[in-house]
């Protein structure tokens, strides 16, 4: 039986920086040392944080910031759900091309993240120039996904989220990404800070350590909860 709380191999590169030894780790991935990749329709960029096992060919789920520089379309992913949020920039409008509701849905830094279908179309509007969205792709019937955006005004614990949100269980995997510049972190004797768009993995005993706090200003921090669909 696969994990969905394990990270697949190709999550491992050169972006990432790990600690502790094998009883927990505080693995982050730093969204500057990636290679970005061009979207399937060539309308834009993406970087991919992390992801998870392949299941049939495909990702069960994978967490990725794009850089959204024009208007245009989306690529679909076929059975595939979706969760979008406005990393950096002012927002961006989705405007979808079927007939389902919602038809159109405006995001912007303060909005949460948006839940649609990988395969609907769709078309993106930038309100006023380009954005970094978060993405978190989940298949369906495997993996889903629930995001949390938090302003990080005091030093919080991303464990107790995991916990009101009824995730305590094994197979789940939680982590953040920020999206702002200026948010710390520390758990089990390491500390640093997270720039915007990188992402921290705690596993293990670790986990319930971790604590995020505001270093400058108030930053904005997405807690992210993978696990396995019911």
């Amino acid at each position: 039986m696969f994990s969905i709380a394990r990270l697949d191999s190709h999550a491992s590169g050169g972006g990432v920086s790990n600690g502790r030894g094998a009883a927990g780790a505080i693995r982050v991935v730093r969204h500057h040392a990636l290679a970005a990749s061009p979207w399937r329709n060539g309308r834009g960029l993406t970087r991919e944080l992390l992801r998870g096992p392949d299941i049939d060919g495909a990702p069960a789920w994978r967490i990725r910031i794009a850089e959204i520089v024009q208007d245009g379309r989306f690529s679909t992913f076929p059975a595939t759900d979706r969760l979008i949020a406005v990393a950096q920039g002012t927002g961006f409008e989705l405007i979808f091309a079927d007939v389902l509701a919602p038809a159109r849905a405006m995001l912007r830094p303060d909005s949460p993240a948006f839940p649609f279908s990988g395969e609907r179309p769709c078309s993106c509007r930038l309100l006023a120039g380009p954005v970094r969205a978060l993405n978190v792709m989940t298949k369906c019937h495997i993996a889903r996904a629930s995001v949390e955006i938090i302003h990080v005004t005091e030093a919080i614990r991303p464990e107790a989220w995991r916990a009101r949100a009824g995730a305590e269980r094994t197979e789940c995997k939680l982590i953040v990404v920020a999206l702002d510049d200026g948010l710390g972190y520390r758990a089990a004797g390491v500390a640093g800070a997270l720039a915007s768009g990188d992402a921290l993995c705690a596993d293990g005993p670790d986990a319930a350590q971790l604590v995020l706090a505001p270093v400058v200003g108030v930053p904005r921090v997405a807690c992210i909860l993978i696990e396995r669909s019911s």
